[in-house]
């Protein structure tokens, strides 16, 4: 969801999320309005802030919180310019996993939140007793105990805006690991007059179908193919390039890479010919093969596709095939040439003509 609609009794308008300033005041908000963090838990209960900066030996935890099951949960915060959010962030949280249970054997955990509560102005006691809804004390930090030495934890990663890409990652480890759950939450921010609006939405379990699902193969072509955007220095195209994704996964296509020179991500259908609709480029392109449209499509639905390409954006490049009668084969778009509503427009096109 980017959007959210303000409708009052003689106006409508859209509203597009704001990016939060820095990773700081994302970071601050979930502790002041711990009811931010509510999807994380299973219960009516919001998890409970141990400590925030919590040093270890592999780095440091930006929140560490437990919920009133005795489940362990890490937070890392990543604003969505922080480049770290494509890949590198899921690497930070297993890091941390890996050693937090023998960092911290010595920390006297509930005192920890005492002091947590004390220093951000909560009632310490109304804390607690919320937290041992389901135990005794005793118990609950037993429990806890043996969830750190087990690793069964909650591993967040908590971001404005998450990159298509980070989502797929954290499906794919949700599938593969056992004990460990990787968690996406994200806070959409929305401005209404003088007023913030936050917006919730967890990235986790359900979000993908089967098509969707990555291999270890997947995963490193994606790698390579955002390596090359970083390289080529087109990252500023990666937001429209996203709402593509996110269109994409929504549609039920599939993603194949080719790592060339060029690396490209192909957006195809789930049909037996496994058709091409479009593509991606690390040079910050949106590319089409006309050639390949032009079988599927009838005539009619064609020439409104060049049409709209050829008037619609201004700085699309046409290749044609060595015979010249068959008309251009390929189309190219830059991606930083074009608006939101510009791309859009194209992907209403493509669900009209393929009844998406």
């Amino acid at each position: 969801m980017d959007n959210i609609y303000n409708i009052s009794s003689d106006n409508f308008k859209i509203l597009e999320s704001k990016l939060f300033e820095s990773e700081k005041e994302l970071q601050n908000l979930t502790i002041k309005y711990p009811e931010l963090l509510s999807l994380l838990s299973q219960s009516e209960s919001p998890p409970v802030l141990i400590s925030d900066e919590v040093r270890i030996s592999t780095g440091r935890i930006d929140n560490f919180l437990v919920d009133n099951e005795a489940i362990p949960i890490l937070i890392e915060v990543k604003e969505r310019s922080n480049i770290e959010l494509k890949r590198k962030v899921v690497g930070q949280l297993l890091d941390y996993a890996s050693t937090i249970s023998n960092d911290l054997i010595e920390m006297n955990f509930e005192e920890e939140i005492i002091s947590s509560c004390r220093k951000h102005s909560f009632d310490e006691i109304e804390v607690l007793n919320n937290l041992y809804q389901n135990y005794e004390k005793e118990e609950f930090w037993e429990i806890f105990s043996k969830n750190l030495k087990n690793n069964r934890f909650k591993l967040v990663v908590l971001a404005d805006k998450f990159y298509p890409s980070t989502e797929r990652i954290i499906q794919y480890l949700n599938q593969e690991t056992q004990n460990t759950n990787f968690i996406g939450l994200e806070l959409m921010k929305f401005e209404i007059n003088e007023n913030t609006v936050i917006v919730p939405k967890l990235i986790g379990s359900t979000y993908f179908s089967s098509n969707s699902k990555l291999s270890s193969k997947s995963l490193n072509d994606e790698n390579v193919f955002l390596e090359q955007i970083s390289a080529n220095k087109v990252s500023s195209s990666l937001d429209l390039i996203d709402r593509l994704d996110e269109w994409a996964v929504e549609k039920q296509l599939h993603f194949k890479y080719n790592d060339g020179k060029t690396a490209t991500r192909q957006y195809r259908f789930d049909n037996d010919k496994n058709t091409l609709l479009c593509s991606t480029t690390s040079k910050g392109e949106i590319s089409f093969r006309l050639g390949e449209l032009n079988k599927i499509l009838s005539t009619e639905e064609y020439e409104d596709l060049f049409t709209f390409l050829e008037t619609t954006f201004g700085n699309t490049i046409f290749a044609k095939a060595k015979d010249e009668e068959a008309g251009p084969q390929f189309a190219s778009i830059l991606v930083s040439n074009i608006t939101r509503t510009e791309l859009n427009k194209l992907l209403d096109k493509f669900e009209g003509f393929f009844e998406l």
